[in-house]
């Protein structure tokens, strides 16, 4: 199995072009039951984990590749991988979703949900109230994906530096955003420009600006 910087390359991925870089490939040796079950994985589903052989459920090594075939493979893992912050830190670096089968003790934990949350925002409507209040958590899951505002508190809906990440990923952002944001332009702005139907949740002020009403009707 060949694995290029952290990450599992499969039979249908392309190498990088050569072009005065230097590909990390590491070949990995796997025994054959677990490439056979890593093969199940990749063909069928991660149901088929549920029959694995307890040996391989509690290796980390074969539970990083398998979740990084398919991140639901996490919530068939023995308790010790879950609770194992290394290899929970690579696997939601490679697929945040994994963080929705991490045990409960590291969703406490301030890296293992920002590790989430930039590789998949939304991760954030699995993290503990104090970390959905936290500003740089928050910042880097609507940086993410803007649909992360709706997991986020009221009050931070209010800070202009978060709802101008969260509009300029999804216009959606601007139904969360606060009113006094919704009559700033430049949030109006990057919002319209991921898609014009953004104007009909901005101010009233805002949808009479020929500035923004043309920037929106070219989305």
């Amino acid at each position: 199995q060949l694995v290029l910087g952290m990450d599992l390359l499969r039979d249908c991925d392309a190498l990088p072009a050569a072009g005065g870089t230097v590909a990390d490939l590491t070949l990995v040796r796997r025994s054959p039951d677990a490439a056979s079950w890593l093969a199940r994985v990749e063909g069928e589903s991660t149901a088929v984990l549920q029959d694995a052989p307890p040996a391989l459920l509690s290796d980390r090594e074969f539970m990083l590749a398998a979740t990084q075939l398919d991140e639901q493979a996490l919530h068939y893992a023995a308790p010790h991988v879950k609770n194992d912050r290394w290899a929970v830190l690579e696997m939601l670096r490679s697929d945040g979703r994994a963080f929705a089968h991490v045990a409960p003790a590291l969703r406490e934990d301030r890296e293992i949900v920002l590790a989430a949350v930039r590789s998949f925002g939304c991760a954030l409507s699995w993290a503990p109230p104090s970390l959905q209040a936290d500003y740089a958590v928050v910042l880097a899951a609507v940086s993410q994906d803007g649909m992360a505002l709706f997991h986020a508190p009221r009050d931070l809906c209010s800070h202009r530096g978060i709802v101008l990440a969260a509009a300029r990923q999804c216009r959606a952002a601007l139904m969360r955003a606060a009113p006094a944001l919704r009559d700033d332009r430049d949030v109006v702005l990057a919002a319209v420009a991921q898609d014009g139907m953004a104007l009909e949740h901005a101010s009233a002020r805002l949808c009479s600006d020929r500035g923004v009403v043309e920037v929106a009707l070219h989305r």
